[in-house]
């Protein structure tokens, strides 16, 4: 797996602006790991554990518009939180 310049995990999700799915690739995690929808007040909205894939979708379609976090860690700790909007 890939990471960045730095060695660090690094998470791409596409679209950024998303109405229905969203694609979730995960570059420089190790094993399992877990994504988090979570709202701007920090309330966990959804939960998906992977089994050491590099990618998963996302479906937002009955998630209400507005700005989430997007947080994937794997089994080693390594992190990594991206903006989410969702646009209906």
């Amino acid at each position: 797996m890939k990471a960045d310049a730095n060695g660090h995990a690094v998470v791409i999700v596409t679209p950024s602006h998303a109405s229905s799915v969203v694609n979730i690739r995960m570059d420089g995690f190790s094993g399992d790991a877990t994504i988090q929808l979570i709202s701007l007040q920090g309330k966990v909205l959804r939960t998906i554990k992977t089994q050491g894939g590099t990618s998963e979708q996302l479906d937002v379609e009955n998630i209400a518009g507005g700005t989430y976090f997007l947080s994937v860690t794997d089994e080693q700790g390594a992190k990594q939180t991206v903006k989410l909007v969702v646009a209906h």
